[in-house]
């Protein structure tokens, strides 16, 4: 297909005359984007913490939690539930360490099968070591 060129005689530069309909085009296609991606579906999840070794930890924890914290919990998918539950266990992570369990683990466990989806944190804090004095 040949492109015709306007000449402008204000800037001596050429226009494409067919620009506005491809960047119209293009506008288009973002809108169809951005309004699918508002449209999606949501699901519910669950969330369940499990520290076997240590119970009370369960309480220092669970405010750190994005997926806990947002009501009602409704996600788009299950990768975006592993994505947020994935930065919420690196914040409790360095929470246990801040708190003496440097050899502290968080599992995330997500189950996306089923209605609602299931997320679960496990907790293994390991030894605490304290500082003293000698």
């Amino acid at each position: 297909m040949p492109v015709h060129h306007v000449f402008c005689t204000e800037r001596s530069r050429t226009v494409p005359t067919g620009w506005p309909v491809r960047c119209l085009g293009c506008l288009a296609l973002v809108l169809l984007v951005v309004l699918r991606a508002e449209a999606q579906e949501t699901r519910t999840y669950t969330v369940s913490m499990v520290c076997e070794s240590r119970p009370t930890l369960l309480d220092q924890l669970r405010p750190l939690s994005a997926a806990i914290a947002q009501d009602p919990k409704r996600v788009t998918s299950a990768y975006r539930l592993e994505r947020r539950a994935n930065n919420d266990a690196a914040k409790m992570v360095d929470a246990l360490r801040a708190l003496g369990f440097l050899e502290g683990a968080v599992n995330v466990t997500v189950e996306g099968s089923s209605d609602p989806m299931s997320l679960v944190f496990t907790i293994h804090p390991g030894t605490q070591y304290t500082f003293g004095t000698a």
